[in-house]
């Protein structure tokens, strides 16, 4: 449910939506009897039938309304309307600080005192155990009176928890500034993940740039994991030693040789700024900063693990990539985000990710510009050769998919799988980069990945994805149809993929009918009992793309036999039809074809893209 301008929730007046992410949408409000202005962050519709979505935002609003620094922004509030519950906030008119430093870098002493106040926000968190465990600029915002704030603790979870960032429960961390342990899934994590992402943020401020970008997140993971932080005065010769030393430390690879508070780590580096008698930075050193990085990177480049193909591009697949003439996908459902990706992957060819990069970006998608923050650090980096396909063009754009990447090399599909083996996205990627060589391997990998899937429909549309985009038809065919079947156990989410998905089906009928494969559900292997085989054999999805097929085939009697099974398939009616009037028409029953195609069109309930083909299809039998 969208909240509009004027609209009265509780107290509070909606004014204007500030943003929208992967789990709520933020408004600006008004409440008129304290004359002051809100932010209010409200749980999107999609996730109410879940009852962990809701205990975890009322967990949130509990842990946030705990903390309270000038330094934070506080929570005010938390209440529900029409079944939707919503946080309260302060409104911080202002930039991120991310925003601030793309425009220009800070002077020294505008990053010591940003530094002390997210500082001492951290420390006093820590001190009531709770962890923010997304530190980054972007996170920090700067209102119109030069304030900093330390933001978005709404999906901070207490130290005492032990949770890991990589658990089922919650995705945290953006790549840039992830620490080791954090980005490996380690258990019991406690302040000092957040110290070291304060450190590489500083980093960020005092030398120019953050110390690891890449071609991939996984790659800049790794980086954070295994590769020494490259020394800051060798990257920007105006960082005095003992200021470096400072950023070292807070930065190490082991939690135990960081600073043990943040406090601490304050402390240290106005020691050291006083030490090295630092009064300025150069202006430039953003500048500075990009050539010797880029010279240090090269300098690793023998070390590089995800190799890159010559002309690795996006294959349009013929018939499918791009909708017939016509008529179109009805637009159904994205993630909220998905827009924003795929505006990004539009302009070129898309960023390869790879698995753990990837769980970081889903779970960033909390944060309300993540995807579209870590695509635009990442791509003057930008291969030529490493791609995603599944963007705009893709017929499943308008289905709620994961953006899952590409590893070029199977062996480290297969590292994936063996780090992570309960992890759903490691067998998602694991079967993209099987594909090409050994589709059987991927259809195994996906039949064992089911089982760690939280949502199967996703999960399923996902592999019909990948498998469209490997010009697997008939596999994609099927996963579409057993993600509607799952897709059936929740009627909101069933009607959100439906008009799409059909769309889907009645254009891969196409591709099937036109080469070898054929429609199986043997590759399944043991996701489904045979019950519930027989009732995806038998729904009414499944009737009319057989029907499609073997009427593309030439073969007008069977498939009126076949379609004549899912006649009282009530909700998938007018796909029925659609194929019901191409089946007259193919037998000279002109007159029957017209009436049902007609029919369609004058019916406002039947999806846009029937209505419009359906058109189609009358101008093409009346105009002969």
């Amino acid at each position: 449910m969208t909240w509009h301008e004027g609209e009265q929730i509780g107290p509070y007046q909606i004014m204007s939506q500030l943003g929208q992410g992967g789990m709520a949408t933020v408004y600006k409000a008004y409440h008129a009897r304290l004359d002051r202005h809100v932010a209010i962050k409200v749980m999107h519709q999609t996730f109410m039938a879940d009852e962990t979505f809701i205990t975890r935002f009322q967990r949130e609003a509990q842990i946030v309304a705990r903390l309270e620094h000038p330094h934070i922004v506080p929570v005010y509030d938390f209440n529900e309307h029409k079944g939707q519950p919503y946080l309260v906030m302060k409104y911080v008119p202002g930039v991120t600080l991310k925003q601030r430093i793309l425009k220009s870098p800070l002077p020294l002493n505008d990053v010591l005192y940003v530094l002390n106040a997210v500082g001492s926000a951290l420390a006093y968190a820590h001190n009531r155990g709770v962890l923010h465990r997304d530190v980054k600029p972007s996170n920090i915002v700067i209102d119109k009176d030069n304030i900093p704030y330390l933001a978005d603790f709404g999906l901070a979870r207490i130290a005492a928890a032990g949770e890991s960032t990589l658990s089922a429960d919650v995705l945290l961390g953006t790549p840039n500034y992830i620490s080791p342990e954090q980005a490996s899934g380690v258990k019991n994590l406690d302040g000092r993940t957040d110290i070291y992402s304060l450190g590489i943020v500083l980093y960020e401020l005092l030398v120019g740039r953050v110390p690891f970008t890449a071609d991939t997140p996984y790659a800049v993971i790794h980086n954070h994991i295994y590769t020494p932080i490259p020394e800051p005065s060798k990257i920007n010769p105006d960082i005095p030693l003992s200021v470096e030393a400072v950023l070292l430390k807070a930065t190490a690879k082991k939690p135990q040789e960081r600073y043990a508070t943040a406090d601490e780590m304050l402390t240290a580096l106005r020691d050291a700024v006083a030490e090295a008698r630092l009064t300025a930075l150069s202006d430039d050193r953003d500048s500075v900063a990009d050539l010797s990085l880029s010279q240090y990177r090269d300098s690793m480049a023998a070390s590089r693990i995800i190799a890159e193909p010559a002309a690795a591009t996006p294959t349009p697949i013929a018939g499918i990539s791009a909708p017939a003439k016509g008529y179109r996908t009805a637009t159904v459902y994205q993630p909220a985000g998905s827009g924003r990706m795929w505006m990004i992957g539009g302009c070129g060819s898309f960023l390869g990710i790879s698995f753990l990069g990837l769980m970081v970006l889903l779970g960033a998608w909390n944060n309300l510009l993540e995807f579209g923050e870590i695509m635009q650090s990442l791509a003057p980096a930008q291969p030529s050769g490493m791609v995603i396909a599944l963007g705009r063009g893709s017929p499943f754009a308008d289905l709620p998919i994961y953006p899952i990447p590409y590893i070029f090399e199977p062996a480290m599909a297969d590292e994936a799988l063996r780090m992570t083996p309960r992890d759903s996205f490691a067998h998602l990627t694991a079967a993209h980069t099987y594909w090409r060589s050994d589709p059987a391997r991927s259809y195994a990998t996906i039949a064992q990945g089911r089982q760690y899937a939280e949502e199967a429909v996703m999960y399923l549309l996902t592999a019909a994805a990948l498998a469209d985009e490997n010009n697997d038809a008939a596999a994609a065919i099927t996963y579409t149809l057993l993600a509607l079947h799952e897709a059936e156990k929740a009627p909101d989410e069933y009607n959100r993929i439906r008009p799409a998905a059909g769309a889907y089906l009645y254009r891969a009928a196409e591709q099937i009918a036109g080469g070898t494969g054929e429609i199986s559900l043997n590759i399944v292997g043991e996701m489904y009992s045979p019950e519930e085989l027989r009732q995806v054999q038998d729904s009414g999805p499944r009737v009319f793309v057989t029907a499609r097929v073997l009427l593309l085939r030439g073969n007008a009697r069977l498939a009126n036999a076949a379609l004549s099974r899912g006649a009282a398939t009530s909700d998938f009616a007018a796909e029925i039809d659609l194929v019901q009037g191409e089946i007259e028409a193919a037998t000279r029953r002109r007159a029957q074809a017209i009436a049902l195609w007609q029919a369609l069109v004058d019916d406002e309930t039947a999806p846009e893209w029937i209505q419009e083909r359906a058109e189609e299809l009358l101008e093409e039998h009346t105009a002969s």
